[in-house]
């Protein structure tokens, strides 16, 4: 499973993939996974989807209605990420 969501990250995370409702769906589904303890992702790959999915030039609705919560999730439940950081890029997301 953890080498699954590896190589699906590697994908999404391609500078040529601008495919944010599949950047968003890994999200769900990595928060989802770390949340029943069946996944132990690296701080520096659920950054970089973060970072992706709120950099991509799409408006909020164009993402997935779980992103958010997902993206709150992940910052709950991952120590190390840098929540600053995030809430930054997120205040520059296009509306």
């Amino acid at each position: 499973l953890q080498s699954l969501v590896e190589i699906v990250h590697q994908i999404a995370v391609e500078p040529i993939s601008t495919d944010v409702a599949l950047l968003s769906h890994l999200l769900a589904f990595i928060a989802h996974l770390l949340q029943k303890g069946a996944l132990q992702p690296t701080v520096d790959m659920i950054s970089e989807l973060i970072e992706k999915v709120l950099s991509a030039d799409v408006t909020a609705e164009m993402r997935i209605a779980e992103t958010d919560r997902c993206i709150v999730e992940l910052m709950r439940n991952v120590s190390d990420l840098n929540e600053l950081a995030i809430l930054r890029r997120a205040e520059r997301v296009p509306q």
